[in-house]
């Protein structure tokens, strides 16, 4: 699947090489086309590069496995706003050479210009713009919830926090739900449980993301919870009680199911509750 939605990245390529031509006209000294594509083609192949290598999670491809019938139509859109989530991610963690901040702030626009023009119900095109409004809580709430972490008194009450924060950051899952579902069924289902459900299962593949990147975050001096809480002889005690917590959260059942979403929640549960990498890791310890 992650090859066939790279392609599908890739092929929208066309429609900003066919922008720039029409924009020649207008610049005072033309650069040479071959120039223009192969810049924009090497921005968008930076990041694939991630997304082919997994170093980058591809939200798309999550829900695409999750949602019945995936509609096609809305698949062009989730894949720019993945790109869009992983690209601000690298420009703000990442310690990064002048021309790959270069090659990311141009991709980043390459997929917004897009995204711009995308054609959209007035439904889809109001839940994309909260979705940004929802990053800016994120990014706020996050450096927030780390002080609160380092202030906290005990470890139960850092773990807490941490849970709460991973939580929070689940919030940046809604949109690859929303896009299929309300395209699916429009505004008359609710689909809170299943959002719900999908920030759990995206807040326990950032604990496995964060416990993976420690090292690298460590060095860069990024803070997350695995940073701030996770010490040399506790963490796996650390990892595995958020990790609980979370599963914890998961298995409630506070609303109704409609019965068309009744295959994504079951299946969003059944990936909350698999295992991850740090306990295959924890495993092989003892």
């Amino acid at each position: 699947m992650l090859d066939d939605l790279i392609s599908r990245y890739l092929s929208t390529l066309t429609r900003n090489c066919e922008s720039t031509e029409s924009i020649q006209a207008d610049l005072p000294v033309a650069l040479p086309l071959e120039v223009i594509h192969g810049i924009i083609e090497t921005s968008a192949n930076f990041l694939m590069t991630k997304w082919a290598s997994e170093r980058k999670g591809v939200r798309t491809a999550v829900a695409m496995a999750i949602v019945p019938d995936y509609p096609l139509e809305v698949l062009e859109v989730s894949l720019l706003l993945d790109a869009v989530v992983n690209l601000f991610d690298d420009l703000i963690d990442e310690n990064l050479t002048k021309q790959e901040k270069n090659l990311l702030v141009l991709e980043l626009l390459r997929a917004l210009a897009l995204l711009n023009s995308a054609q959209l119900s007035h439904s889809l095109r109001k839940q994309i713009d909260l979705y940004f409004n929802k990053g800016i809580t994120i990014a706020i709430s996050e450096q927030e919830s780390y002080a609160r972490i380092q202030a906290a008194r005990n470890i139960e009450e850092q773990v807490n926090i941490a849970v709460e924060s991973y939580l929070t950051r689940g919030l940046v899952a809604d949109i690859f739900f929303e896009l299929p579902l309300m395209w699916q069924w429009g505004t008359d289902i609710d689909f809170r449980q299943v959002l719900y459900l999908a920030r759990v299962d995206r807040a326990l593949t950032l604990l496995e993301k964060d416990w993976q990147d420690v090292d690298h975050d460590i060095a860069n001096n990024t803070h997350t919870p695995v940073t701030l809480l996770c010490h040399e002889g506790n963490e796996y005690t650390c990892l595995e009680s958020m990790a609980e917590n979370l599963r914890a959260l998961g298995a409630r059942t506070d609303t109704q199911v409609h019965p068309a979403l009744r295959v994504v929640v079951k299946r969003l549960r059944q990936r909350i509750k698999g295992e991850r990498s740090f306990e295959q890791h924890n495993s092989k310890m003892r």
